[in-house]
């Protein structure tokens, strides 16, 4: 029987990289939708096929248009969007590719109301996971009010992660904001509504994701974080998994019943006053996912074969498992350098049993070397003003770039990704040698 084909988006995503591994290892054909580059995802032995999309934060009609093309020139059994930008525009012109594949989006206004964090914080109540103390401002006066009764420093939260509208949409984190001057600054950065939220200094954080279908969980990953970057309000760095008390799995079925969510997604809370506090819902794949994958709950390949079978076995990730986002702890442990923490220097450089990394696999170097050139490639637009030069003709200095891009990534690919593969091989030969002994 032929392989089932799926086609994940955003290959640039950590996330879209541990759905690519997981599906692959389940057997999955696996096409890595192409927006940005250079891309990580798209570099894994995991991705038997490479298509080039439009980014969908910038132009939701082009990428539906694009994928609409390659849906229907190249049949797909189902479609993982990694991203809210792709989800979104998914969903809204979802008539122009059902049929072409399972996408296994919720209805557009289920999936409008899983990202409304205002819309979070009423149903993670009524599900028993009320939210730190927050309030929804609608202006900046308001917000100014929240964050003097809450205390400085406080957390700031765009009222969605996907911000702004056109060529300027962005992806926005939750900030930490030690002044009224730095809350203005980040009602102008995310625009209004806003959510100010009193910050719980030290609280753990606690993450579970998983597959919801049909009422119940058909996967569950739940893990702590013990480290984040950014420091104070950050994805995971490293984080461990752990035993899920049942009373936090029924209110998270509670909450995901409530918000009318079906799919694979993450809820992230703390622990406030011995209870858990919902923070934060992301409806589609996450960035951690890879630990739930290396914990044995594969959720992308559990995801698509309910979509496309119907049936799947409950599946919960063992305890002990655990992670690091490689270059996060990078900046981590040179964070801690630079200020003399030697000791906690050292925690973050030791090696560790059971991890899994973000990017890192001897068996498939080729993303962390599009990491590193994603990460160099990123510094140098950064560092480098876009001026085009007196009498460049138009799109000149477009074409140029274009073609430096690309020298520049085949380069590092190569300074990087061979000796990672020939390190890799002779980690194999030396296993087997031992074996035949």
């Amino acid at each position: 029987m032929a392989a089932r084909r799926v086609l994940v988006t955003d290959s640039d995503e950590r996330s879209a990289l541990a759905a690519c591994r997981g599906l692959a290892a389940a057997g999955f054909d696996v096409t890595a939708g192409v927006s940005v580059r250079p891309s990580p995802g798209a570099w894994s032995r995991a991705v038997r096929r490479r298509v080039r999309l439009p980014e969908p934060r910038l132009d939701e009609a082009a990428f539906v248009a694009a994928l609409e093309r390659e849906l229907r020139k190249q049949p797909h059994d189902a479609l993982l969007c990694a991203t809210e930008a792709a989800a979104l525009a998914v969903s809204a012109q979802r008539d122009r590719v059902e049929g072409l594949c399972r996408h296994g989006l919720p209805s557009h206004d289920v999936l409008e109301r899983c990202l409304e964090k205002g819309e979070l914080l009423e149903i993670a109540a009524a599900a028993g996971l009320d939210a730190p103390p927050s309030s929804l401002c609608e202006s900046a006066e308001e917000a100014q009010r929240a964050a003097a009764r809450f205390g400085f420093p406080a957390m700031v939260k765009p009222h969605r992660s996907l911000t702004g509208f056109g060529t300027s949409r962005a992806h926005a984190s939750s900030v930490v904001i030690e002044s009224p001057e730095a809350l203005a600054d980040a009602v102008a950065r995310f625009g209004l509504p806003l959510v100010v939220q009193r910050r719980e200094a030290g609280a753990t954080i606690y993450s579970v994701g998983g597959v919801f279908a049909g009422g119940r969980l058909l996967a569950s990953a739940v893990s702590h974080y013990v480290r984040t970057w950014p420091r104070r309000a950050g994805s995971a760095s490293f984080s461990e998994t752990v035993d899920a008390p049942p009373s936090l799995l029924t209110r998270v079925e509670r909450l995901l019943s409530l918000l009318g969510y079906e799919g694979l997604f993450e809820v992230e809370l703390i622990v406030v006053d011995s209870e858990f506090a919902t923070i934060d819902f992301n409806p589609r794949i996450y960035g951690s996912m890879a630990l739930a994958e290396a914990a044995g709950a594969n959720l992308a390949a559990i995801w698509c074969d309910h979509l496309l079978d119907g049936g799947a076995a409950t599946t919960a990730a063992r305890a002990g498992v655990r992670y690091r986002f490689d270059d996060a702890e990078a900046r981590n442990a040179l964070f801690a350098l630079r200020r003399g923490r030697l000791r906690e220097f050292l925690g973050i450089c030791r090696p560790r049993a059971r991890v899994t990394h973000a990017y890192f696999r001897w068996s498939d170097p080729g993303p962390f070397a599009g990491r590193v050139a994603q990460l160099c490639w990123n510094g140098l637009r950064r560092a480098r003003p876009r001026i085009a030069a007196p009498g460049d003709p138009p799109g000149f200095r477009v074409r140029v770039q274009t073609l430096a891009a690309e020298a520049f990534h085949w380069l590092l690919a190569y300074a990087v990704g061979v000796p990672l593969v020939l390190l890799a091989r002779l980690a194999r030969l030396l296993k087997h040698a031992g074996a035949s002994r």
